[in-house]
């Protein structure tokens, strides 16, 4: 993080093949590409029917790094390259779930008895805005102050 706030945005193509992190990078497109979740029936896979991205800083960013994977190992998957310019440290490996619902997974009734526990112990911790709320933003002022 100190690294990105002094020199600004990471190339992370340059930064994944410095590092040495070729090799888990292929794998996680490849896993992407799979759908690797457990669900309660065969789900439709492959870009013909799921399309799977990576997605990066820059459509640009997001090509390069496919080219680098394919380099070292021509058995990756082609993932759609697309740009999502919140990611400029950093890339995703991504895979649409088509008309999944939450039904058709394995575990449905273990995360939804986890999330009812999580939400009697503290059910703000569950809402990722309650910060940006006004009177939410106004209390803690208060409190702070």
């Amino acid at each position: 993080m100190q690294r990105l706030q002094r020199d600004g945005t990471i190339d992370i193509v340059r930064e994944i093949e410095r590092q040495g992190f070729t090799t888990p990078a292929i794998q996680r497109a490849s896993a992407t590409d799979g759908l690797s979740i457990a669900t309660t029936q065969p789900l439709m896979t492959g870009q013909a029917n799921v399309p799977a991205y990576v997605l990066a800083r820059a459509a640009q960013t997001a090509n390069d790094l496919m080219m680098l994977l394919r380099r070292a190992s021509p058995a990756v998957p082609n993932l759609s390259a697309q740009a999502l310019p919140l990611l400029d440290h950093m890339a995703l490996f991504y895979q649409e779930g088509g008309k999944m619902g939450p039904e058709v997974l394995r575990d449905t009734e273990d995360f939804r008895l986890l999330y009812d526990k999580e939400r009697q112990r503290n059910a703000t911790i569950l809402d990722p805005l309650r910060l940006l709320r006004s009177e939410d933003v106004a209390s803690q002022a208060g409190a702070a102050g």
